[in-house]
């Protein structure tokens, strides 16, 4: 049923997104990219050309949102690889049946990053902007900076209790233990997979990030970074 070579999609998902992206071309959504800082106390989203997190939507109180990282394994500090894959952070919406935007992405951060610090912070900015009115959660691949990431997170007061973990065996296999994000192995991705082309037969409609849909149709052997946090 899965195209070979297009990430694990069906024919039928490669053509209900080949569709949403002509869409988007000719009626893309307007995004607007933001810098995030302390102003007074509080955490503001200011517009900038220079603005890393990209918004199609703002945080709205009484909406869930869940967060995905997907991490590098080097940065520019420590690769010149121009080829090297980027960060990616993606904010998915939950339920929200007056709004524009409902079990949809509303929000990315995408670079290549300077240092680990760099996207860390980025990151963790990002967590407690959407989680301003108490309804986000955040999860991501171990491997990586990601490890590192979720042990920010848990030592941070204002999103510890964003993080989501995955139930797994302890070491002697007598009982189970919770550890943060999650190991990327083949039956992970298996479900990952499964479950993305549900949502994208479903809700393609509803995707506003054209750069997403093109992760979905890249080959194996490419870089799909957007996809990967997605």
């Amino acid at each position: 049923e899965f195209a070979h070579g297009n990430n694990g999609f069906s024919e039928t998902t490669i053509e209900r997104i080949s569709l949403r992206l002509k869409d988007l071309t000719q009626n893309p959504e307007l995004s607007v990219n933001y810098k995030l800082g302390q102003l007074g106390g509080e955490l503001i989203a200011t517009p900038s050309k220079l603005g890393w997190l990209e918004v199609l939507e703002h945080p709205k109180p009484d909406i869930k949102y869940v967060l995905g990282f997907d991490g590098t394994q080097s940065t520019e500090t420590t690769s010149d690889n121009k080829k090297a894959s980027k960060a990616s952070f993606y904010v998915m919406k939950g339920v929200d049946p007056q709004g524009k935007f409902e079990f949809a992405p509303v929000a990315k951060i995408f670079q290549r990053p300077k240092d680990f610090d760099d996207i860390w912070e980025k990151a963790i900015l990002t967590v407690k902007y959407y989680n301003k009115f108490g309804n986000a959660k955040v999860t991501g691949e171990r491997n990586g900076a990601g490890g590192v990431l979720a042990e920010k997170l848990l030592k941070d007061p204002d999103t510890k209790k964003c993080v989501l973990g995955k139930r797994v065996l302890t070491t002697n296999g007598s009982g189970f233990k919770t550890e943060p994000f999650f190991y990327r192995s083949d039956d992970v991705k298996d479900w990952q997979f499964l479950h993305a082309n549900t949502y994208m037969k479903k809700y393609v409609e509803n995707v506003g990030f054209k750069s997403l849909l093109l992760d979905c149709l890249k080959p194996d052997v490419e870089n799909s970074d957007e996809l990967d946090a997605f």
